[in-house]
């Protein structure tokens, strides 16, 4: 009879950046460092679906996807959110960012973002950060949850999910 403490699965990491009017360059550079090369990435994209960061962030504003071959412990998620929230901070002015990185990992069975607003379905992680559940894994599909960013749920997102679902399944065979 087993009763012990399972191992946790490995996840993959990826972030969703949202950017105003600023070369990635640098941005891309800081990531880079933090987690290695892009393994794979969506194309920009205009955000027009809310309005939330019109008086946060420099506008226009554009979006895009990006996955990193880092996989290890879904632990890390609150660290690399207090670590990303410092570099929004560096390409800030005037109380507005010109770039919003928000970390998640895809785990075979679901697909968790970290918030540092909390939420009656966000659960607290540690760290000031929250894991917010955006997709469950029923019937070889990402479902999305009632509360999923409509960004997440556009089909070109869904394939990008499938793609680095499908690199993890071969990286932790």
């Amino acid at each position: 009879m087993d009763c012990g403490i399972k191992v946790v699965n490995k996840v993959i990491y990826f972030n969703a950046i949202l950017f105003g009017p600023i070369d990635l360059e640098d941005v891309n550079k800081n990531l880079e460092s933090l987690f290695g090369p892009e393994i794979y990435q969506t194309e920009n994209f205009p955000f027009t679906h809310t309005d939330y960061y019109n008086s946060k962030m420099y506008l226009p504003l554009h979006k895009y996807f990006a996955a990193y071959n880092i996989i290890e412990s879904p632990a890390n998620l609150a660290i690399y959110k207090r670590i990303l929230v410092d570099i929004e901070k560096t390409y800030s002015k005037d109380n507005r960012r010109f770039v919003n990185i928000d970390i998640g990992y895809l785990a075979l069975e679901k697909i968790v973002v970290a918030s540092t607003k909390n939420f009656s379905h966000r659960i607290y992680i540690g760290k000031g950060v929250y894991g917010d559940l955006q997709f469950l894994r029923l019937k070889n599909k990402y479902k999305p949850m009632d509360w999923t960013f409509p960004d997440y749920k556009q089909n070109f997102v869904l394939q990008f999910f499938e793609k680095v679902r499908n690199f993890l399944i071969e990286c932790v065979k």
